[in-house]
């Protein structure tokens, strides 16, 4: 059974000190990053929103396998994407080789696993980078993430 994304709606955006890093949202012209986030472990969901959000990213959206990854950034493009590895109905690694053909490098793709990594697969099908999920659900060295962020929107972070 698949359900909708999960769109986490947003107020404006402000500085958010992130560690080493702060997001920028004080300029008019920059607009408020949207993030999809594509686990189907549904019960990480809150951590990587409160991960996102210390970030300064409020603008959030959930999908539980790759099809949906693929559905929700064809109903709204988001700025960056997380992947899972292993996924119901399409994994992580298709949706990234999907999402790449479609969108360019103009999307940011991370790809993610708690199982181990192999960051050579997720280079190959095009992905920016990949994290350990405990990275990103922020149980260790959560200033890594802050770090990436920054290098990927360097128009939005500043030190």
């Amino acid at each position: 059974m698949t359900s909708e994304p999960r769109y986490l709606a947003a107020g404006r955006q402000t500085t958010v000190d992130s560690g080493m890093f702060k997001l920028r949202a004080e300029s008019s012209s920059l607009r408020p990053l949207v993030a999809l986030v594509a686990d189907d472990e549904t019960n990480n969901h809150d951590l990587y929103e409160a991960v996102l959000r210390e970030h300064g990213i409020n603008n959030i959206e959930f999908a539980e396998n790759g099809q949906e990854a693929l559905d929700a950034a064809r109903k709204r493009r988001p700025d960056i994407v997380f992947l899972d590895t292993n996924m119901p109905m399409m994994e992580g690694y298709e949706a990234c080789r999907q999402l790449r053909a479609s969108y360019g490098q103009d999307l940011r793709i991370v790809g993610m696993s708690s199982q181990s990594p192999n960051q050579t697969l997720w280079e190959g099908v095009g992905a920016d980078h990949y994290f350990d999920k405990d990275v990103l659900c922020g149980i260790s060295r959560k200033e890594n993430l802050g770090t990436h962020l920054s290098k990927m929107f360097p128009q939005y972070f500043n030190k």
